[in-house]
């Protein structure tokens, strides 16, 4: 079980310093979500952070910058996979330059998801509780059978929305082989302390299942 941080959609500063200590206490993938970026916005927010934590950042956009910089993968958006002559023709780039790369996508229904027939090195599925960060953006996947749906899929599917400390559990039993958290590190008053707080109960679930 794999545990992901979603940056912020707007600003950098403390955000990079923040990230950078959940690194060290052992965050494994950060996406970098800020679609008002440009890649010099982009390359400047990268600068702040150690490069040797590069390889474990996924950037939502301006995915060209993966080619030059030892970045760790990228994450197409439903609009990126809608336009597919530009996404074949970029990933085919991509995958000459920097084959080494994971590539990362969102869902937020089942109908959509059971469809897709590209592979990816895992997806997320949203939003499985109540959006924390999102008013009004209710969870939608919480059936008891829900585990038995997962393991027929084809795809590493990871839970998104509403991930906070009492949801870890939860996650864990209805068969995901991750979660991200957004909402609940950003909004904590201390984000790595509650960073700590859900990887910690992430270790103790896995520790369970061994």
């Amino acid at each position: 079980m794999e545990l992901v941080l979603i940056s912020r959609s707007k600003g950098i500063h403390p955000e990079t310093n923040l990230v950078t200590k959940m690194f060290d206490l052992g965050l494994s993938k950060f996406h970098l979500r800020k679609p008002g970026f440009s890649s010099s916005m982009m390359k400047d927010y990268l600068s702040q952070i150690p490069e040797h934590y590069w390889a474990k950042i996924i950037i939502h956009s301006k995915h060209l910058l993966a080619a030059k910089h030892p970045i760790g993968g990228v994450h197409f958006t439903k609009k990126d996979r809608n336009n597919k002559p530009k996404l074949w023709l970029l990933k085919q780039y991509l995958r000459q330059t920097r084959p080494d790369l994971i590539y990362t996508t969102s869902f937020h229904s089942l109908e959509s998801l059971t469809d897709e027939k590209r592979k990816y090195t895992y997806v997320f599925l949203s939003p499985v509780f109540n959006s924390i960060s999102k008013s009004n953006y209710q969870g939608k996947f919480n059936d008891s059978n829900f585990n038995v749906y997962l393991k027929n899929l084809k795809q590493n599917v990871y839970a998104l929305g509403g991930i906070d400390t009492d949801k870890v559990s939860p996650v864990f039993s209805m068969g995901f082989n991750g979660m991200a958290v957004h909402g609940s590190i950003w909004k904590s008053e201390d984000p790595v302390a509650k960073f700590e707080e859900i990887n910690n109960l992430c270790q103790e679930q896995l520790m369970c299942l061994q």
